[in-house]
């Protein structure tokens, strides 16, 4: 299926379109800084020749390395894989940001080589997060807490059901909606998000907190949310999945 988001507004969409993208950009500035900061090795980047001299000025500045590691064309809203670029077509470079050019050929020798224990490893991921994502993503391209189906009382810091549009604190895919390490390495991202922004990050944390229903089928999937009805590409199910976050 050809690569969508759509975003259905129910109610507020003049204000929240707008913390939305805030909400997307906050979380971008916030993979980066982990990075300066030591947190972790490597964060993933999409550069295109329109923002290569921002992107490679800002690396400068702060002593980083850009290393890339393959073409993409474009495409709109989220993407499980990259899209071929065809001959004239536009495209960006998908790479990794490190501090050193060590750990992005590091990095590199991983991607080349789908060591994804590596990879996740380098990205600050869970090891349990990293596992699972190893057993699962060859069968399922976008593994959602595939042995729950009910998230009671869920805690905001782990819902990542709103990734696709730009809503979410961590960057992995978790291995449950309870991961105490996940749970871990979003209380740290909202801090550096507070430092940041710390108007969006509130209502970041707010909107995690919403109840709110994931529905896949036949390759599409819908997040239904008390403002706005969210579709997008996903695993084609022969068979309807729902998770319910309360």
């Amino acid at each position: 299926m050809e690569g969508f988001t759509r975003i259905i507004w129910k109610v507020g969409k003049e204000k929240l379109s707008r913390q939305l993208t805030s909400a997307s950009r906050l979380f971008a500035e916030c993979e980066y800084k982990t990075v300066i900061e030591g947190q972790r090795q490597a964060c993933t980047e999409h550069m295109s020749l329109e923002n290569m001299p921002r992107l490679l000025e800002k690396l400068n500045r702060d002593k980083l390395v850009f290393t890339p590691l393959r073409r993409s064309g474009y495409y709109q809203g989220f993407a499980h894989q990259h899209k071929e670029v065809k001959p004239g077509d536009p495209y960006y470079w998908f790479g990794c940001i490190t501090r050193s050019v060590e750990d992005g050929q590091k990095f590199k020798e991983a991607d080349l080589t789908g060591d994804h224990l590596t990879m996740g490893e380098m990205l600050g991921y869970p090891e349990c997060c990293s596992k699972y994502f190893k057993e699962n993503f060859s069968k399922n391209y976008d593994p959602v807490w595939l042995n729950n189906n009910e998230a009671p009382d869920g805690n905001p810091l782990a819902n990542n059901l709103l990734r696709y549009f730009g809503i979410r604190i961590y960057s992995h895919l978790s291995c449950s909606p309870d991961c105490e390490a996940t749970l871990k390495i979003a209380d740290e991202r909202v801090e550096i998000m507070k430092k940041l922004d710390s108007a969006t990050t509130g209502w970041l944390l707010e909107y995690l907190a919403s109840p709110m229903t994931w529905d896949s089928y036949h390759g599409v999937v819908e997040v239904d949310t008390p403002n706005f009805l969210g579709l997008t590409h996903t695993f084609p199910l022969d068979k309807q999945r729902v998770i319910k976050w309360r």
